[in-house]
């Protein structure tokens, strides 16, 4: 059970990983709020996470046997698949193909990535069962700051 509380705590995490990258470099690179625009990205962001990434976190998270590098090489890749699905749900590539590689798609490579690498430290984390306490003091952090930045 205790370890089912920590996945948990990893998935939820991780997606908050992933909107505190978003806004901080949308923030840092673009100069940019996201302003009244939240709870769009959060109908953006969620099914992907929902139904592209995180069915595959719990494989990943299950398998224990697969080789860390594997892991992350592979958690890449499907951040990058994860936000080529991002402009289809805000109704750009529909009609045309280039708009999958807007500047906008770039945000939502780091969005899936970031949130693939802190996956990946959670899973470290429970193979090597110990630093659940610094994880989870890490984690109130990231969720925490990300709440702040989105509202």
């Amino acid at each position: 059970m205790k370890q089912k509380l920590f996945y948990l705590l990893v998935a939820i995490t991780s997606y908050f990983a992933g909107i505190l990258t978003y806004l901080g470099y949308l923030s840092f690179i673009y100069d940019e709020k996201i302003g009244s625009e939240w709870s769009k990205f959060l109908v953006w962001t969620i099914p992907p996470y929902l139904f592209i990434i995180l069915p595959y976190y719990t494989l990943i998270f299950r398998w224990r046997r697969t080789p860390l590098w594997l892991r992350a090489v592979m958690l890449f890749g499907l951040s990058i698949i994860a936000a080529a699905s991002v402009p289809f749900l805000i109704g750009f590539g529909v009609w045309r193909i280039r708009d999958l590689f807007s500047p906008e798609l770039r945000l939502f490579i780091m969005f899936f990535a970031s949130s693939a690498l802190l996956f990946t430290i959670g899973s470290i984390v429970a193979i090597k069962e110990r630093g659940y306490f610094i994880f989870l003091l890490a984690s109130l952090a990231i969720i925490s700051l990300a709440i702040n930045l989105l509202v």
